[in-house]
């Protein structure tokens, strides 16, 4: 069953939406929340792109934490959490969370200072550890992940497994690549909402879920048991275009002035 965290979605929206009514910015548009940055103010647009790299990188990061939680090489929830988020410093989110302060860093004009990294690091944590449960979802272990993490750890070593840990992985690469086509948009390399769509969906089997999708089969495919059968590429690929979608004004959400809106 595919769920979306409606409030952390709404909140996006919402913020955006706050910033709206004050500026004249010019929006992504379509189902894309957050505003197209002013190409005059170059460093708060080099800065929120580059926080964009790093919500890709802090996706793909958990995912592989769930993968080393599901081969055993995490032993347990503490130390998956320690991974995702409270690591000395070298945890997915604490190193995303240094990003973001980096990118902000530089930009002196304070127009990317509408990011917030606390909030970011939670949608993230929140929605990677419920996608879980679409990717690890063959219940045959009767082990559940525990703690906040949706899914069921594989049976260790089993083609499932594989497959499984395939697909997670394949999830971390369509991240990064929807994220890509938002920064094209926000620098206009994508001229319109309708090339950032393709860019992002179908595109003569090149779109970032085209990909996916494709990813998933393939893993399917080699998993002769049967076990990875339950999961489905398309409700999957769905979720993670709303959640970067819905969320993208999180990111991309300074005004053309360069000054912000709280």
């Amino acid at each position: 069953m595919i769920r979306l965290r409606i409030v952390a979605l709404s909140t996006g929206v919402a913020l955006v939406a706050g910033i709206a009514v004050a500026t004249a910015a010019t929006p992504f548009s379509g189902d894309d929340a957050g505003f197209i940055p002013d190409p005059s103010q170059k460093l708060t647009s080099k800065c929120e792109s580059g926080i964009a790299k790093a919500v890709g990188k802090a996706f793909a990061c958990i995912g592989k934490c769930h993968a080393g939680r599901s081969s055993g090489k995490l032993a347990d929830d503490t130390a998956e959490d320690a991974c995702e988020n409270n690591n000395a410093g070298k945890s997915c989110l604490e190193r995303f969370r240094a990003s973001v302060a980096k990118a902000q860093s530089k930009d002196t004009t304070g127009g990317c200072g509408c990011v917030n990294a606390p909030e970011l690091a939670n949608l993230i944590e929140a929605e990677s550890d419920t996608i879980n449960g679409n990717t690890y979802c063959d219940a045959t272990s009767g082990t559940p992940f525990g703690g906040d993490d949706t899914g069921f750890l594989p049976v260790a070593n089993s083609l499932t497994a594989k497959c499984e840990d395939s697909v997670n992985k394949a999830v971390g690469k369509a991240v990064g690549c929807i994220i890509k086509c938002h920064i094209s948009r926000a620098r206009g390399k994508l001229a319109d909402d309708t090339a950032e769509d393709t860019c992002e969906v179908i595109n003569a089997g090149k779109g970032c879920l085209d990909k996916f999708t494709a990813s998933v089969s393939k893993a399917l495919s080699r998993d002769t048991s049967g076990g990875c059968n339950c999961i489905n590429a398309g409700p999957i690929g769905a979720t993670i275009e709303a959640i970067l979608d819905g969320s993208n004004g999180l990111i991309f959400c300074a005004s053309p002035s360069g000054a912000f809106v709280e």
